[in-house]
């Protein structure tokens, strides 16, 4: 069975990076559309399975859950006066966050 690889990584900043990248490839006509499309792709599979493989940091929430939902295989979770803690102690007032059960 295929793993599905999702796009979250692609508005980080190496994502947008290479996103924009691209593009100026794509406009100088250096690759294709297609190409470029392979390359974000690849990008997805390898930052999913570089996390999986190498982070191994356990990270503690707790807080208010305001909502939640399933979809797409894709957890959303909402909540405020929430504080994290995988070492040090963070707080934050409201907070989105998804997991995709990697």
């Amino acid at each position: 069975m295929a793993t599905a690889y999702y796009e979250l990584y692609r508005g980080s900043s190496i994502g947008m990076a290479l996103t924009d990248s691209l593009d100026e490839l794509i406009t100088s006509g250096a690759i294709t559309p297609q190409l470029a499309m392979k390359v974000l792709q690849q990008f997805d599979k390898s930052l999913a399975d570089s996390l999986v493989k190498h982070v191994k940091t356990k990270t503690t929430l707790k807080g208010h859950l305001k909502t939640y939902r399933l979809c797409d295989d894709v957890w959303t979770f909402h909540h405020q006066k929430s504080q994290f803690q995988d070492g040090i102690q963070r707080k934050c007032a409201m907070r989105e966050d998804q997991d995709c059960g990697m």
